[in-house]
């Protein structure tokens, strides 16, 4: 089948990217006095220096040394020794690190010891070489005196990728099915201690307990006893928090969550999004100690690589290639402090969760309360989460901020509940002027109510000619339905079901379904499914009915589920563009949302054939763009004054300038400042394994002088937003399928989709 199962190899670097006196807490983290008495006293954050060079590791180890002292391990700045709590740094002897490096290995994961004793897993010249695509790890174990020796840890079926070091210095392995070993430091012989079902984000020890935090949930293991064991309160409070998704990422150093001893040998620190929780293993509550709202912890951007325990009650948290941060309790401010913003959205959004917590370190003074209608694991429904918020805004107590997607924006224009902004943003000039094509885009009659705070780009990439022809969805299929008599096998757009070809045009024609008055433009969607119908029928063609349904049960739940926070995977433009460059398919569309590893594999793919090109991809809808996070200020604000500031904020250069996934900046000088490759960035590689196990490899180069004035040319003309009526998508994503198909015919799925639509309206 066409699909591919990736895996990176970063030819360059990436980036990174004890007490109680917290007071009291339940599992939410709430805290606050009683009587009416303001509570006092958080931990506030402060930033430590880091060894020389650890602002370039990549892959990096923290521990809090027996006998005092903090130890940083990192891949390019060695190790490293604090007797001060991180106020300098003295080099000790790492020079196995230095051959690996002079080697040119790739290095996988490192492992640091209380005792100084140090690990690495890594991938050396010769397997990387393997021309059969079967990559195998390699380890190494350097003593407390950096004494170091290879680890013939046996080769398995599923093999261990990431090593850590218990309290006392055992080394433990975790493997790719989900086991957790105890290793030989001597001989590499791992003995199984247990199985967590899932795969391993990251271990935590204390001196009886082994912790593992994996996909499946948190498993733990009595070092004394030698059994497997449950706590329920701690396995429910971290898989129920929605926005912690453990398991094997591409970076092992960056973690969901990290846990460390306590004062006790049944007492753990749990750090990851939302903040620092205290825990007794086998009791019955979650202590917050830190507000990961209030520091560093709750930055989506900021990777977690190491947690230590420190005097004085004090903490440490390693964010790799970025800061290491102490944690210091002040009795002398409030718990919460007293000032207070409220932004609303109905999921979870990335830029705004970054803005958040940007915004709440600068402005200590302020709690930016950052409210999900739908945590995805409450069994909230958009209904519910919409009723919700209607209630609260009709009482005079909603949001000062609304995140617009997904909501019922049109209608509460209509009933006076957005402010209008035109003042703010007309008021943004020099450096903090923005794209004036993506505003003009939101003002009606001179009135801005709303403004994304990133956009994606439609684009196509294939044959120079194939790309030129297609200007809407039927010059779309004619092009295809020519390339499929071309190539009469195999796939030309990637688009394998009903549902990958319904969400990928709809990106970019929904909202011509609608006329201007709101009501269902049924001529328009007849064409969107005549030709969604042409495109999908196409495509199958080339595949049996027995790939088909491979495709379905094999490949199915894996890309369809939303991996990179800006939308399906298939709909991806960069996706496409890959298959195309492996001969798996002819043509690519879909949204483009950034430079390093989305536009710049678009146009570097483009570059490596005489005959590719890229450009705009356009539907039902003309010159369009995909507004993300599309942000308003109610007119019920509590603080206006402090709304207005925090919106402002949210499109400065200081947020606008960071590459997220969401898509690119509206911010015009941010836009401009994509144009150079970050340090360290201007080239990548990435090895895909293909379906005959074939090895694929490209070497990603920074988009050209050239290639970026494309981009810039294609964004500016984008004039149209692509958003069209959520219950009317939702409607034509249930009911479009049986049209494509062919068990229903185009008219009585638009008939079909008429009436979902009225019901989910009246709704």
């Amino acid at each position: 089948m066409k699909r591919t199962w990736i895996w990176l190899l970063l030819a360059a670097a990436l980036l990174g990217g004890c007490g109680s006196q917290g007071g009291d807490t339940d599992q939410n983290g709430e805290s606050g006095g009683t009587d009416g008495q303001k509570s006092m006293g958080r931990y506030l954050e402060e930033d430590m220096s880091l060894p020389e060079g650890g602002d370039q590791d990549y892959q990096t180890a923290m521990q809090a040394l027996d006998g005092g002292g903090l130890a940083i391990l990192g891949q390019n700045s060695g190790l490293s020794v604090s007797s001060d709590g991180g106020g300098t740094w003295e080099k000790r002897d790492a020079s196995w690190l230095q051959e690996l490096q002079q080697n040119q290995t790739y290095i996988a994961d490192l492992a640091l010891a209380p005792s100084g004793a140090a690990a690495a897993v890594y991938i050396d010249d010769a397997a990387a070489e393997n021309t059969e695509g079967d990559l195998s790890f390699a380890y190494l174990y350097a003593d407390a005196e950096g004494n170091a020796s290879d680890l013939e840890i046996p080769r398995m079926e599923y093999e261990i990728y990431s090593l850590w070091f218990g309290t006392d210095s055992r080394l433990y392995g975790c493997g790719l099915d989900g086991k957790v070993y105890r290793i030989d430091e001597t001989d590499g012989s791992p003995e199984e201690l247990m199985d967590t079902g899932g795969l391993v984000d990251s271990l935590g020890f204390t001196d009886r307990y082994l912790i593992a935090f994996s996909s499946e949930g948190v498993s733990l293991y009595d070092l004394e006893n030698g059994t497997q064991e449950e706590d329920k309160i701690l396995n429910d409070f971290i898989m129920d928090d929605g926005t912690v998704s453990m398991g094997l990422g591409t970076e092992t150093d960056n973690y969901a969550v990290l846990a460390v001893q306590g004062e006790q040998a049944d007492v753990i620190y749990v750090a990851f999004n939302k903040g620092l929780y205290r825990h007794v293993i086998g009791g019955a509550a979650m202590e917050q100690v830190i507000d990961g709202n209030l520091t560093s912890l709750g930055d989506p951007q900021m990777g977690k690589g190491g947690l230590a325990a420190l005097a004085d009650d004090e903490f440490a948290v390693l964010y790799p290639g970025t800061k290491l941060c102490r944690y210091v309790y002040d009795e002398t401010i409030p718990t919460v402090p007293e000032e207070e913003i409220r932004i609303y959205s109905l999921t979870e959004d990335y830029t705004v969760r970054q803005a958040v917590s940007l915004f709440q370190r600068e402005h200590p003074e302020v709690y930016v309360r950052y409210e999900v209608g739908m945590s995805g694991s409450d069994g909230v429904t958009e209904e519910d989460a919409i009723r919700n918020l209607n209630t609260e805004i009709l009482s005079g107590n909603g949001p000062d901020l609304l995140v617009l997607d997904g909501l019922p924006e049109s209608s509460y224009r209509q009933k006076g509940v957005l402010a209008d902004v035109s003042g703010l943003v007309d008021g943004m000039t020099g450096e903090s002027a923005l794209l004036s094509n993506i505003v003009d885009a939101f003002r009606e009659d001179g009135e801005i109510y709303s403004l994304p705070l990133r956009f994606r780009l439609p684009m196509m990439l294939g044959d120079t000619d194939a790309v030129n022809q297609v200007t809407n969805l039927e010059t779309l299929a004619d092009v295809q339905e020519n390339l499929r008599q071309e190539h009469p096998e195999g796939s030309i757009l990637g688009f394998m079901t009903e549902e990958e070809v319904l969400y990928t045009l709809g990106l970019v024609s929904s909202p011509a379904w609608t006329d201007e008055n709101g009501a269902v433009d049924e001529e328009a969607l007849t064409e969107f499914l005549t030709q969604a119908r042409r495109i999908y029928q196409t495509e199958t063609a080339g595949f049996s009915a027995e790939e088909l349904e491979e495709y379905v049960q094999n490949y199915r739940e894996a890309w369809s589920t939303d991996v990179s926070g800006e939308g399906h995977y298939y709909a991806n433009a960069s996706a496409g563009a890959l298959d195309v460059a492996m001969g798996q398919q002819a043509l690519a569309v879909g949204s483009v949302s950034g430079m390093s590893s989305d536009f710049n594999l678009i146009s570097t793919v483009a570059g490596q054939e005489d005959n590719l090109a890229y450009g705009a991809w356009n539907g039902q809808i003309q010159n369009g763009f995909l507004p993300v996070a599309q942000v308003s200020i109610t007119e019920g604000a509590a603080d206006r004054e402090l709304a207005q500031e925090f919106f402002c904020f949210l499109f400065s250069a200081q947020l606008q300038d960071l590459e997220l996934p969401g898509g690119f900046p509206v911010n015009a000088a941010s836009f401009d400042r994509m144009a150079a490759a970050p340090a360290g960035q201007e080239m990548s590689g990435i090895a895909v394994s293909g379906d005959s196990g074939e090895l694929f490899s490209l070497d990603l180069v920074w988009a050209s002088e050239e290639d970026f004035q494309r981009l810039k040319e294609i964004a500016a003309a984008a004039d149209t937003p692509c958003t069209g009526d959520s219950a009317l998508e939702q409607a034509v994503y249930e009911a479009g399928p049986d049209a494509l198909n062919g068990e229903m015919s185009v008219e009585d799925a638009v008939s079909e989709i008429c009436r979902k639509a009225a019901i989910y309206l009246a709704e």
